[in-house]
């Protein structure tokens, strides 16, 4: 049985289709699950485990400082003075 061109194209497309359909879970789904994880593991560690720990406890003391400032000038503008 002989194939012309057009339909030996048509059958390599579809075959490129199903192998793309069979890879994508592979080459996009687990990739991304793999980097949500880590982002919600990262996640977990800083907000669960080391809240305490030296760079992230001095952010908050620099976070709280800037509102503290930020907070008084707002009343003192509202004031009037």
């Amino acid at each position: 049985m002989a194939r012309d061109g057009a339909g030996y194209r048509a059958d390599m497309h579809l075959a490129t289709l199903v192998t793309v359909l069979r890879q994508a879970p592979v080459r996009v789904v687990l990739p991304v699950l793999v980097l949500y994880g880590a982002l919600v593991g990262l996640g977990l560690l800083v907000t669960r485990v080391l809240p305490g720990v030296w760079p992230l406890a001095v952010e908050d003391g620099v976070n709280r400082g800037l509102a503290a400032e930020r907070t008084a000038g707002r009343l003192h503008t509202a004031r009037g003075g």
